[in-house]
């Protein structure tokens, strides 16, 4: 609801970064287009977001998926979910594709 009440304009030349690997060497790093790519997400412009980042919608998804888990769990199974085998796996593949992306779209 947030992304559709402010004005986020994704497609101004003035979009803003907070990377500081853009700012120092202007070049993209791995997650460039990751901010826009949520907000289009949350906007329901799914295809919009995967041209901004394949990994866009994979993270809002994610995203929702663990902000529900938090507010079913207490904070022990919470933090036994956290530490598990299953968040780590999924963890791993998540940078392995991030890198993966960035690979692709870099080559």
């Amino acid at each position: 609801m947030i992304s559709r009440i402010l004005s986020l304009d994704t497609e101004s030349e003035y979009w803003f970064t907070l990377c500081w690997w853009k700012q120092w060497f202007e070049t993209d790093c791995i997650g460039c287009g990751m901010g826009r790519a949520i907000v289009c997400f949350f906007r329901g412009e799914f295809a919009r977001s995967l041209e901004y980042h394949p990994m866009g919608v994979p993270t809002g998804i994610g995203f929702c998926l663990l902000l529900f888990a938090y507010t079913r769990a207490d904070s022990e199974r919470w933090r036994t979910f956290l530490d598990g085998r299953t968040f780590n796996a999924c963890m791993f593949l998540y940078g392995f594709c991030m890198v993966a992306c960035f690979l692709y779209r870099k080559f």
